[in-house]
């Protein structure tokens, strides 16, 4: 029979998961950035980095960033969650919030339904903002009228962040 655990275990556990969080949040951001530093490294001295027209630049390793972006984002984010979860788990450790079991670990499903949310909510987000700024730089082109569906994108994005947020939370 499961036995309640003690205080000082359930915040050890979110502190493990906590800096399991960390170290996945970083290692998304070498993931993502780490075409940048191929091309440094295959450049002759003298050399432009970023050109990809010298045969001595390393240049075309940038072109990678279209594959390692996007899972670099997606491990950064699911580190994100996991981090937000340690801090919801130990935030209701702290408050003296006992369940049958002690404090609950997420659900692997909320886990999912998280990275998820928040992946498609940045996207739908990130995407409504850009064309509200291309709107507003280039609206002394543009006829009168504003582009509702981009607004529309914005707020589904913001929506769809803080539900991730708040179901990793457990909420």
């Amino acid at each position: 029979m499961d036995e309640p655990q003690d205080e000082t275990n359930k915040v050890s556990t979110a502190d493990k998961s906590s800096k399991a969080g960390r170290v996945l949040i970083v290692i998304g951001a070498v993931v993502a950035f780490f075409p940048i530093l191929i091309a440094i490294l295959n450049t002759a001295p003298g050399h432009n980095w970023m050109s990809e027209g010298d045969p001595q630049s390393g240049g075309t390793a940038i072109w990678l960033m279209i594959f390692t972006l996007p899972i670099g984002g997606l491990i950064g984010l699911i580190g994100l969650v996991k981090l937000i979860q340690a801090s919801a788990s130990q935030q209701s450790a702290y408050s003296g919030y006992q369940s049958q079991g002690g404090a609950q670990k997420p659900a692997k499903s909320n886990l999912l339904i998280s990275v998820i949310s928040i992946f498609i909510g940045a996207f739908y987000g990130l995407s409504g903002a850009g064309w509200i700024l291309f709107w507003v730089a280039m609206s002394f082109n543009l006829p009168n009228g504003f582009d509702w569906s981009a607004l529309l994108k914005l707020l589904a994005g913001v929506a769809l962040i803080v539900f991730g947020i708040r179901k990793a939370r457990g909420k």
